[in-house]
C-alpha cells in the first residue's frame, strides 16, 4: 500500500472534506429519516447515528473476517435503514406534530457556526497535512494506518496498533474507522495522506456534528418558547473554547473530541424520549449509544452524567405534570435508562481497562476557587475570559431554572462544571472517585461545560431579545413579525462583536500551539520518514526511539515501527534492542533479537520532544549510532539518520533468517 502524498493546499483538501462530511451525515440521515424523525432533531442526531452504524459494522465485520471499506459500509447502511423502517412501524406520536423542517434562520445560524469553526481550525492548523506535535497523535495516526493495512476497523482488535507484538485488544475505534474510510475513498488508487485525513476528519466533526447537535438541543429544550433557539445556538456553538477547540489542541484527543461533539444531539433525542411523544426517538437513541461508546467510552459516561438530572426531574411529580405528555411511555424510557445504567455500572466494575483508567491520577493544576472562576468565565485551563458569552450563560441559566421542563439543563450544567472543578482543583479521594472515569483529567472534563452551555447562552440571548421586543414596536413602529426577529439579531450581534467575533483569534492561537512547532518532527525529519516508502522494502520493520519521531514511520510511510507508541509494555527482545542496538557488532544477544523481530533498518537520532521525560532512557541504544560498527548510514533528514544493519546478515521481513 502506498504511503500517499501530503495534502499541501486547502483546495486539494476539498474532496477529502466532502468525503468526511458524507460519511458523518449520510448514514445517519438515511436511518433517522427511515425511522420517522424529521427537522432539526433529525439533523442533530444524524452524526451520532452515523458513528454507531459505522463503528458497530466495523466490529461485526472484524468478527466474521469481512474487509473494512466502503462496500462494507454500504451494506451496513442498508441493514441499518431496514431496521429503522421497522422502528417506524411501531406506535408513533400520531397526535403530535412532527418537528417541522429547519427554517431558513436555523440553516443560516448553523451554517454560520460551522463556517466559523471550520475557518478557525483551518487557520490554526495552517495546512491540511500539518502534523499535530502531540503525544496522543502518534498512536491515533498509527492506528488509522493499522486499520488501512489490516482492513480491520473492529474496536475489539485496534489496541494491536499500539503494541509491537500485534496482539489484539479493545480500543475505541469509531474515529479511526471514519478516518481510514476518508483516507481511502472511492475513486482513489492510493491512500490520501493519513495526517491530512485525520486533520480534515476532525475539522469536519467539529464543524458539522457540534453545531447541528447544539442547535437540536436548544430546539427541543427551548423551542416551545423561542422558535429561533436553534439558529442562535448554531451561531454560539463556535464561541466556547472548551468545545470544540480544547481537545483538538491538547493531547491531541481526536476521539474524545468527537464524542463530545455528539453529546448535544444525543441529549436532544433523550429530551424527546422523556417527553413521551413516541417510541421512535428512544429507540434511535438506544441504537446510537453503542456508537458513542465506540467513539470513546468517556463520552458514554459523560452522557450519563448530563442525562441523569433530566431523567430524575422528569420523574418528579410537579415537573412531570408540566412536562411529560405520556407518563406510561416516559416510565418505560426511565426504566430503560435505569437498566442501561445498571448494565454500564456492571461493565465498569468488571472491566480491567476501565479500572486501569479510573486509577490514573492527573494531579490538580490549580485551586478549587480558580477552577470555579474559570467555569463561570468559560476560560478553562488558560482559555480567554469570555465575559459577554458567559453573561448570556448566567442569564440563560436563571431563565431556564424558572421553568420546570428546562430546569434539568441547569442541573446538568452544574454537574459537568463540578466534575471539572474537582479534577482541576483537588487531589482528594472524592475527586479521584468521581472523575476517575475520565483519567481524572481536567482537560477532558472541561469540554463538558459547552455541551449544555450553548443552549443556556441561547436562552440568555433570546431572553434579552424578548425584553427588547416588548419595547421595539412602540419606539420604532416596526411591524410585529420583524420585531420578533430584529431584536434577536441585534442582541446576537452585540454578543458576537462584544466577544471579538466569538474569540476566534484566541481559539486559532490555541489550535496553532500544537501544530506550529517542530517538537516531535520537523520538516527534515518528516521528509526522511516519508522517504522510507522508497528506501525500505515493503513489509520491513524499522527500529528507532519512538520519542525521536520514528514511531510515525508507520503512519507516514507504511513501514512498520518496532515501537509504534511512546509508551507500552514491550517484550524482552524489544527491550534488548532498545537499550543495546548500538552494540550490534559486539553484543551477541542483539542479532538474534533483531532476527526474531525481523529488523534490519533503524532510524537513529536525538529526541527534541519532552526531553526531560525519564521514559526516554530505555531507548538509549538507538540514539547515538554515528560511526557504530555493523551499521551503514543510508539517508539523513534533520536530526535523524536512517541506517541499515549490516552486522547480522539478510533476513526475511517476517523474522526468519535467510
Amino acid at each position: 500500500m502506498s504511503g500517499g502524498g501530503v495534502l499541501g493546499s486547502w483546495w486539494d483538501a476539498v474532496p477529502t472534506l466532502l468525503a468526511a462530511a458524507a460519511l458523518l451525515l449520510v448514514p445517519g440521515v438515511l436511518v433517522v429519516r427511515a425511522a420517522g424523525l424529521r427537522g432539526v432533531l433529525a439533523a442533530g442526531a444524524a452524526p451520532a447515528v452515523s458513528a454507531s452504524v459505522l463503528s458497530v459494522a466495523a466490529v461485526l465485520a472484524g468478527g466474521v473476517g469481512l474487509a473494512w471499506g466502503w462496500p462494507t459500509v454500504a451494506v451496513s447502511i442498508g441493514v441499518a435503514v431496514a431496521l429503522a423502517l421497522l422502528v417506524r412501524r411501531l406506535p408513533a406520536s400520531t397526535r403530535e406534530p412532527l418537528d417541522p423542517p429547519p427554517t431558513l434562520g436555523t440553516a443560516l445560524g448553523v451554517a454560520a457556526g460551522a463556517v466559523l469553526v471550520l475557518a478557525t481550525l483551518g487557520r490554526g492548523i495552517g495546512r491540511p497535512g500539518a502534523l499535530s506535535q502531540t503525544y496522543d497523535a502518534v498512536f491515533h495516526l498509527n492506528a488509522v494506518r493499522w486499520v488501512l493495512d489490516h482492513q480491520d476497523g473492529s474496536s475489539l482488535h485496534l489496541a494491536a496498533a499500539g503494541r509491537g507484538s500485534g496482539q489484539p485488544g479493545f480500543y475505541p475505534g469509531a474515529w479511526h474507522d471514519l478516518v481510514a474510510l476518508v483516507a481511502k475513498r472511492p475513486g482513489t488508487s492510493t491512500v490520501v495522506d493519513v495526517v491530512g485525513a485525520a486533520n480534515l476528519t476532525a475539522m469536519t466533526v467539529a464543524a458539522l456534528a457540534w453545531p447541528l447537535g447544539c442547535a437540536a438541543l436548544a430546539h427541543v429544550t427551548l423551542g416551545r418558547r423561542w422558535r429561533l433557539a436553534a439558529a442562535v445556538a448554531g451561531v454560539l456553538s463556535a464561541g466556547f473554547t472548551a468545545a470544540p477547540y480544547l481537545l483538538l489542541s491538547f493531547g491531541v484527543l481526536w476521539p474524545n473530541a468527537m464524542a463530545v461533539s455528539l453529546l448535544p444531539g444525543l441529549l436532544a433525542l433523550l429530551v424527546r424520549s422523556v417527553e413521551g411523544r413516541g417510541w421512535r426517538e428512544g429507540l434511535v437513541l438506544l441504537g446510537a449509544l453503542p456508537g458513542l461508546a465506540l467513539v470513546h467510552p468517556g463520552g458514554l459516561f459523560a452522557f450519563g452524567v448530563l442525562a441523569l438530572p433530566m431523567v430524575a426531574l422528569a420523574a418528579a411529580p410537579g415537573v412531570r405534570t408540566a412536562w411529560v405528555r405520556r407518563p406510561r411511555r416516559t416510565a418505560v424510557v426511565l426504566l430503560g435508562v435505569l437498566a442501561a445504567a445498571a448494565l454500564a455500572a456492571t461493565i465498569v466494575a468488571s472491566s480491567p481497562l476501565v479500572r486501569a483508567v479510573s486509577q490514573h491520577d492527573w494531579r490538580a493544576r490549580e485551586s478549587v476557587a480558580q477552577a470555579a472562576g474559570e467555569v463561570l468565565l468559560n476560560a478553562q485551563l488558560g482559555g480567554p475570559a469570555a465575559w459577554v458569552l458567559s453573561a448570556t450563560v448566567v442569564v440563560g441559566a436563571v431563565v431556564a431554572w424558572r421553568e420546570p421542563r428546562t430546569r434539568w439543563i441547569v442541573v446538568s450544567h452544574v454537574a459537568g462544571a463540578l466534575l471539572f472543578v474537582l479534577a482541576a482543583g483537588s487531589d482528594s479521594r472524592l475527586s479521584q472517585a468521581l472523575t476517575g472515569l475520565w483519567y481524572n483529567d481536567s482537560f477532558r472534563l472541561a469540554a463538558l461545560a459547552p455541551v449544555t452551555g450553548v443552549a443556556l447562552a441561547a436562552a440568555g440571548v433570546l431572553s434579552a431579545a424578548d425584553a427588547l421586543t416588548r419595547r421595539l414596536p412602540q419606539v420604532t413602529g416596526v411591524a410585529r413579525p420583524a420585531a420578533a426577529v430584529l431584536p434577536v439579531a441585534v442582541v446576537l450581534t452585540i454578543v458576537v462583536v462584544g466577544s471579538g467575533g466569538l474569540s476566534w483569534r484566541d481559539h486559532t492561537t490555541r489550535i496553532r500551539l500544537s501544530y506550529s512547532g517542530t517538537a516531535y518532527l520537523g520538516p527534515g525529519e518528516r521528509a526522511l520518514l516519508q522517504r522510507l516508502a522508497n528506501e525500505v522494502p515493503p513489509g520491513a520493520v524499522v527500529a528507532g526511539s519512538p520519542w525521536n519521531g520514528t514511531a510515525l514511520s508507520y503512519a507516514l510511510a507504511d513501514r512498520r515501527s518496532l515501537f509504534p507508541h511512546l509508551v507500552s509494555g514491550w517484550d524482552t527482545d524489544r527491550e534488548l534492542v532498545a537499550g543495546h542496538l548500538d552494540q550490534v557488532a559486539q553484543d551477541p544477544r542483539v542479532c538474534p533479537a533483531l532476527d526474531r523481530l525481523g529488523v534490519r533498518w533503524v532510524v537513529g537520532g536525538e529526541s527534541s520532544f519532552w526531553t526531560r521525560d525519564r521514559r526516554q532512557a530505555k531507548y538509549a541504544g538507538m540514539v547515538d549510532l554515528a560511526g557504530r560498527a555493523g551499521l551503514r548510514a543510508v539517508d539523513r533528514g534533520g536530526r535523524l539518520t536512517l541506517y541499515e544493519v549490516t552486522a547480522c546478515g539478510a533476513i526475511d521481513p517476517r523474522g526468519a533468517q535467510l
